[in-house]
């Protein structure tokens, strides 16, 4: 019986580790405030701009990219670094005209840095 309880006991504490492991490496060290996209005006033509306001966590830094959905494919790519413990809106290129139906960030981290 002794060893029954050792061996789940053991079991226990090596499921937990690996539980453990699994949520840190899955962790993100960024936080999406919003992200929007909307038709403009500059005083010659329209254009379709997205956006994502993202917040990055002291000691590391991401890149995102936001891209703009228009006639069924994802386009006008922008990528921005941003570095830890600011806050920063990213922007999409700009198309022009108009016709746009979604915006999407992609955000990938990187760090930890002294």
């Amino acid at each position: 019986m002794k060893k029954l309880i050792v061996a789940l006991t053991a079991m226990g504490i090596m499921v937990g580790s690996i539980a453990t492991i699994s949520l840190a490496s899955s962790e993100r060290y960024h936080e999406v405030i919003y992200q929007d996209y909307n038709n403009r005006f500059n005083g010659s033509y329209y254009y379709d701009i997205g956006w994502c306001k993202t917040k990055v966590y002291s000691g590391y830094k991401s890149y995102v990219k936001v891209s703009l959905k228009k006639n069924g494919y994802w386009q006008a790519h922008c990528t921005t670094i941003v570095s830890g413990g600011n806050t920063l809106t990213c922007y999409s290129e700009k198309i022009q005209g108009s016709g746009s139906t979604a915006v999407k960030s992609t955000i990938w981290d990187y760090g930890p840095y002294n």
